[in-house]
């Protein structure tokens, strides 16, 4: 069986027998999951290579079988979080790996925000981060929202609401019980559709965590 050289970055890596690991990584088209035999011990090579939020290069023997696991040759990181800085942000990061690892497809643009996300969080704007991310996750989920114009008439003019449940902005015209947002949290929900590194410059932060707080409470009650 011949190997396949595949870019992912890891989002799991879990304890299998005595010195092997079962990893996940996601790529530009698909998820993956393969056995990892030895890399628990202390002079694995690979060991450094499958940590959580790792970008890198997988040699991989595919398993051509659906009940049999892929097994890892070889690993080699192109860049990781800084996993020092972020210990003091475990949850965070916990929180987005559960919804990661609850997703059955990937996509180009999944991808790209995900080495973003390696690339640019910290413990200055992780709070923008993982809002930008999780938004996109719950995009990726089949959610939708419409980021330009209201979801009814197709306006951009007097919008006044923004809400996930509806698929994104509403006007005034259409915005239910007659809600009326604050122009921070209209602005923030439209940076959304930048990439994340606007969106960290450009979003309230008051904003940014009531969106959080929406696409969580959203994901909890959708995403079992």
């Amino acid at each position: 069986m011949s190997s396949k050289i595949i870019k992912g970055i890891v989002i799991a890596n879990n304890d299998f027998n005595d010195h092997d690991a079962i990893v996940k990584i996601i790529t530009n088209k698909k998820i993956i999951s393969f056995v990892a035999l030895g890399v628990r011990k202390p002079n694995s090579k690979n060991r450094p290579s499958l940590l959580v939020w790792t970008l890198g290069e997988y040699e991989i023997f595919l398993s051509r079988l659906n009940n049999k696991l892929s097994k890892l040759k070889k690993g080699t990181i192109i860049k990781t979080i800084d996993h020092l800085q972020m210990t003091s942000f475990l949850s965070e990061m916990q929180e987005i790996l559960y919804y990661l690892n609850k997703l059955e497809i990937s996509n180009h643009q999944l991808f790209t925000n995900l080495n973003d996300f390696i690339s640019l969080a910290n413990g200055e704007n992780i709070y923008y981060c993982k809002t930008f991310l999780l938004f996109k996750i719950t995009e990726n989920f089949g959610f939708k929202q419409n980021l330009r114009s209201c979801v009814e008439c197709n306006s951009n003019q007097n919008l006044r609401d923004f809400q996930l449940y509806s698929g994104g902005f509403l006007c005034k015209f259409h915005s239910k019980d007659n809600i009326f947002r604050s122009i921070e949290e209209l602005k923030t929900f439209y940076y959304l559709n930048y990439s994340m590194s606007d969106y960290i410059k450009l979003a309230n932060s008051y904003a940014n965590l009531i969106i959080y707080r929406e696409i969580i409470n959203f994901l909890k009650e959708n995403i079992a």
